[in-house]
C-alpha cells in the first residue's frame, strides 16, 4: 500500500494525502483524520529507504538556497487562500508540498498591506535576499505588475498578469471546455449553455468562450444557445437567459451558480442540470472539470527552481506557459438523462 493508492481510494491528490500523514496545517484537520485513518485501515507504513533518501535530496537543496521563495500576493487580504469561496486553497497547497518536498520554504508577502509602494516591495524583497518569487493567480484581468523584478527568477500561475510576461503555468481551458461538453453530451443533455461572469472571462483569456462559440458553430441555428455574460449575483439576468433559451445543463465557473438558480427559482438539478468548469473540493456535489491545480502549482515550483539553479532572473525574452489538462469529476449536480 503507497501513497497514489490511498490518494485514489480517498478521492484526493498524492500531494495532499502525503502533507495530511505529516500533520501539515494546511490541511484542514477533518480531512487530515480521514486519510490518516484510511491510511490505517489498509495496512499504510512509510518506506524507511524512501524517507532517508528524500530527506538527504531536501536537505542538498536547501542547501543550495541562502532564502526562502517567495509567494507575492495581490489579493485583498493576507493569506486569502483560507478564503473557500474564491479557489485558491488547492494551489497554496501544491505550492507547498512541492517546496517543502526539494527542501524549500515558502512564504508569503501581500503586495496590499498598508504602505506597500512598488518601490517599498522593492527595498523589502531585496533586504530579504529574494532568489524565487512565485505570482499567485492574480484576482482580475487583465493585472499589471509594476515591480523591476529583473534581479528574481519568477513564475506565475494562470494567465491573468499581461504585464511583465513571465513563465506561467495554467489550465488548457480550451480542452476543459471540450471536455465538459463531451461529458454533458455523454450523459444525455443536449442544449448545454454557457454562463461567464466578466471576471472569468478575462482572466482565461476568453478561451472558453472562444471554444463554445466552436461548439455553436456546428449545431444546427435552432439549438444554438447564446452564452450569457453576467455580473456577480446578478439573478434577474441569469432568470432571463433560462426563461428564454431553456437549457437542460449550464456549464459555469462561478462557484455560486447552483445558488444564483435557486434565487432566480430553478431547482438544480431538477429544472436545469449544472457543470462547473473549475471544480472545487469545497463542493462535491456541483460535477465538472478538475484543473489540476495542485499539478499546475508544483509544476511553477519545479519552473522556478530550473531557473534559479541555471542563474536565469529577469523578465524572459521568450516566456513559456505550461498548460494542463483537466479532467473530469461526478456529482449530483448532473445526473444522467433518461434515454
Amino acid at each position: 500500500m503507497n501513497i497514489r493508492e490511498i490518494a485514489r481510494k480517498v478521492g484526493l491528490s498524492k500531494s495532499t494525502v502525503s502533507l495530511a500523514l505529516r500533520d501539515h496545517p494546511s490541511i484542514p484537520p477533518v480531512t487530515r483524520k480521514r486519510i490518516k485513518a484510511l491510511a490505517k485501515k489498509l495496512g499504510y507504513q512509510p518506506d524507511p529507504t524512501i524517507a532517508k533518501v528524500m530527506g538527504a535530496i531536501a536537505k542538498r537543496a536547501a542547501g543550495e538556497v541562502t532564502a526562502p521563495l517567495v509567494l507575492l500576493s495581490d489579493w485583498p487580504a493576507s493569506q486569502y487562500w483560507l478564503n473557500p469561496d474564491v479557489g485558491l486553497r488547492r494551489f497554496h497547497r501544491g505550492l507547498t508540498s512541492r517546496a517543502m518536498e526539494l527542501g524549500y520554504r515558502l512564504e508569503e508577502f501581500w503586495i496590499r498591506a498598508p504602505g506597500m509602494l512598488p518601490r517599498r516591495v522593492e527595498q523589502i524583497l531585496d533586504a530579504r535576499g529574494t532568489q524565487g518569487i512565485v505570482v499567485l493567480n492574480y484576482p482580475e484581468a487583465p493585472a499589471k505588475l509594476p515591480l523591476d523584478l529583473s534581479p528574481y527568477a519568477c513564475v506565475v500561475i494562470g494567465r491573468a498578469l499581461v504585464q511583465p510576461r513571465l513563465y506561467a503555468v495554467d489550465h488548457d481551458h480550451h480542452q476543459g471546455l471540450f471536455e465538459c461538453l463531451k461529458q454533458v453530451s455523454d450523459r444525455g443533455y443536449r442544449r448545454p449553455g454557457l454562463v461567464l461572469t466578466a471576471d472569468a472571462h478575462e482572466r482565461t483569456m476568453h478561451c472558453w468562450a472562444a471554444a463554445y462559440q466552436f461548439f455553436l458553430s456546428h449545431l444546427p441555428r435552432r439549438d444554438q444557445i447564446p452564452f450569457l455574460l453576467i455580473a456577480p449575483d446578478e439573478v434577474q439576468e441569469l432568470k432571463k437567459w433560462v426563461k428564454a433559451y431553456r437549457p437542460d445543463v449550464i456549464l459555469s465557473a462561478d462557484f455560486t451558480m447552483a445558488r444564483l438558480l435557486e434565487k432566480a427559482g430553478f431547482a438544480v438539478p431538477g429544472d436545469v442540470s449544472l457543470a462547473t468548469l473549475f471544480w472545487r473540493e469545497e463542493d462535491k456535489a456541483v460535477a465538472g472539470i478538475d484543473t489540476q491545480d495542485e499539478a499546475q502549482s508544483a509544476r511553477a515550483i519545479d519552473l522556478l527552481i530550473e531557473q534559479m539553479r541555471r542563474n536565469q532572473h529577469g523578465i524572459p525574452h521568450k516566456p513559456e506557459t505550461v498548460l494542463f489538462d483537466g479532467f473530469w469529476r461526478d456529482g449530483p449536480s448532473l445526473p444522467t438523462r433518461q434515454k
